[in-house]
């Protein structure tokens, strides 16, 4: 399904954000380095609207931009979970991708102990 006139200004609003506000992020994958811009994050919230008391846990979060990612065009890369990224001197796994359908990807990642 193509895009609406709105989800294509916001996938173009997304690479400006992480320029401005991103960081250097790298994705190992099959022996090959890649590099991106990503948005790290130490801590996301996330509620359980399903019962009357919140859920909040803690996580550590990177986001990047689809279309960087290998394999990816203007609208779609791929990752997967067990991807692993370097982001601030650390090596993290991603444990779930999470799509935004807005051309970006919030992957919920843990730190790989060495």
């Amino acid at each position: 399904m193509p895009n609406t006139p709105f989800e294509d200004q916001l996938d173009g609003l997304l690479p400006e954000v992480l320029a401005a506000f991103g960081e250097p992020v790298t994705l190992h994958r099959s022996g090959v380095d890649y590099p991106l811009q990503g948005q790290f994050e130490e801590t996301h919230g996330l509620a359980d609207a399903g019962t009357t008391a919140g859920l909040e846990v803690e996580e550590t979060t990177i986001e990047l931009r689809l279309a960087e990612l290998p394999g990816g065009d203007t609208k779609a890369g791929e990752i997967y979970r067990d991807d692993r990224l370097t982001a601030r001197g650390k090596l993290w796994e991603i444990i779930d991708p999470q799509f935004d359908g807005e051309g970006g990807v919030v992957c919920l990642v843990h730190e790989v102990q060495s």
